[in-house]
């Protein structure tokens, strides 16, 4: 996906600070009528609904942030993991009108609110940070208490300006179906990426612990009895990663309810070392980049600045990189959306081993290869164990999955993804779904397959029989 729009830094509006109040306790700020209901603690299920009326339609407290000023971290963090999902900014952005969201959700009842928030979330190495979402509120909602449903999106780089809720449409074809159907959608930017710090690019516990504090953000949005515990979450390509991270992080980290549905649409998901090549192309750095394909390389490169920006702090960020290039590859990432930045890495990197600095490519590969010998140090040592320790297992009593997967697929391919991500699902005794597409490739799937996707997950929330679908019978994963 490529980023279309750029919303440029501007002034910040100061924070409301609001007291956390017990269940249907009524607060007046600044001699207003502002109402502020507290949803209970993170992971009560369906929280006291208390004497407030549920509402979807719009949040609880005005949204009155400049849409530019959501972007901006405050500076005091907060004191308790209840404030996961917390509120930290909200902007209104406009109003779609039913024969809008009718182009692209044709079955749409309801006109829909845009808006823009920013909510308290904490990073895979345990820091808070501010996490950036959009959020479709229809303005004609189903029958209450209303799930809460999650969008995850696909790669669109690291660079801020890039962030999908900056986008002019960002998702707008998978949050849009659930919101002209009267759902309450929110699609989570993930940390670090149009806010502050870097997105830890396919962090396993970065973006699951982003997505499912979205959910708690949506619900803290709105009055206690506008949502019980339900929750759905899709996600397509990086996303599909994303929600079956969360699926796996659930029990653990919690979602501030329940949930009941994970599609991942042709999921880029690591469940073993070499998931999108990640060792294999440590181990030829005289080989052309080209011939590797697009997406290799520049998955490699993202996550490695994510890892050490995250992890090893912001003055490291570039350490992962030839000493040489630090500073055109920085400046690339930062500036640059995924289509324009992959064409950048193909045409002024010709071999692998131009895009990671020597000592982190042999280090590593000493550290798996031969852990006792000198030559395991660092950085390559501590990469190696964040690469391990990024291997969540799937939860085998969480979240039923469906999987869909394209046949055609060159991005994700099914041979080197698909075949060892389904096993992977299956060996854990996850209630598991695959769908496969013949005609299916990573750029057309959503639109082939997103409104089976959506009636699955329909049906999950609302415990009857999911629909069925074809499955091909994968290839053994490689060694």
């Amino acid at each position: 996906m490529l980023c279309l729009t750029v919303v440029a830094c501007g002034p910040v509006a100061p924070l409301i600070e609001v007291p956390r109040v017990d269940a249907g306790q009524v607060v007046v700020i600044d001699s207003g009528t502002a109402v502020v209901v507290d949803a209970g603690t993170p992971d009560a299920g369906t929280p006291d609904a208390g004497t407030i009326p549920p509402d979807a339609t719009g949040p609880a407290l005005p949204c009155t942030d400049a849409v530019d000023a959501v972007y901006a971290s405050p500076s005091m963090l907060p004191s308790s993991d209840e404030a996961r999902g917390d509120r930290v900014r909200c902007a209104f952005e406009k109003t779609l009108t039913l024969a809008e969201v009718k182009k692209k959700a044709p079955a749409a009842t309801s006109e829909v609110g845009v808006y823009r928030t920013a909510y308290w979330t904490k990073r895979g190495n345990g820091a808070w940070a501010v996490g950036s979402a959009r959020v479709w509120l229809p303005k004609t909602p189903l029958a209450y208490p209303l799930p809460i449903i999650v969008i995850a999106h696909p790669s669109v780089g690291v660079a801020d300006s890039c962030a999908p809720s900056k986008e002019a449409e960002g998702v707008f074809e998978l949050a849009l179906p659930w919101a002209g159907k009267g759902y309450a959608v929110i699609a989570p930017d993930f940390a670090g990426l149009g806010t502050d710090g870097v997105q830890a690019y396919v962090d396993n516990r970065d973006t699951g612990q982003s997505t499912l504090d979205a959910a708690r953000a949506l619900r803290k949005l709105h009055t206690p009895a506008t949502f019980d515990a339900r929750i759905a979450m899709l996600g397509y390509s990086q996303g599909g990663g994303a929600v079956l991270a969360a699926q796996s992080l659930e029990q653990a980290y919690g979602s501030g309810g329940r949930i009941a549905a994970i599609v991942g649409i042709a999921p880029q998901w690591q469940s073993r070392l070499d998931s999108f090549g990640t060792i294999s192309l440590l181990r030829k750095p005289t080989a052309l980049t080209i011939s590797t394909g697009y997406t290799k390389p520049v998955i490699s490169v993202m996550r490695q600045y994510g890892y050490f920006a995250t992890y090893l702090g912001a003055s490291r960020a570039a350490e992962g990189f030839p000493a040489a290039d630090r500073t055109a590859m920085v400046n690339a990432l930062d500036s640059m959306c995924l289509i324009g930045f992959g064409g950048w890495v193909q045409g002024t990197h010709y071999k692998l081993g131009d895009l990671v600095d020597e000592g982190l490519r042999s280090s590593t590969l000493a550290c798996l290869d031969t852990p006792n010998e000198p030559a395991c140090k660092e950085p390559g040592k501590g990469y190696l164990q964040y690469l391990r320790d990024n291997l969540v297992p799937p939860d085998g009593q969480g979240a039923p999955v469906l999987y869909v997967q394209g046949m055609l697929d060159t991005v994700m391919p099914v041979t080197e993804e698909a075949a060892c991500n389904v096993p992977r699902l299956q060996q854990a005794g996850v209630d598991l779904t695959l769908c496969t597409d013949s005609g299916g490739g990573h750029a057309n799937i959503v639109d082939r397959q997103g409104e089976f996707a959506v009636r699955w997950a329909e049906a999950r929330l609302s415990g009857m029989q999911p629909p069925t679908c074809a499955a091909t019978q994968l290839a053994p994963c490689p060694p």
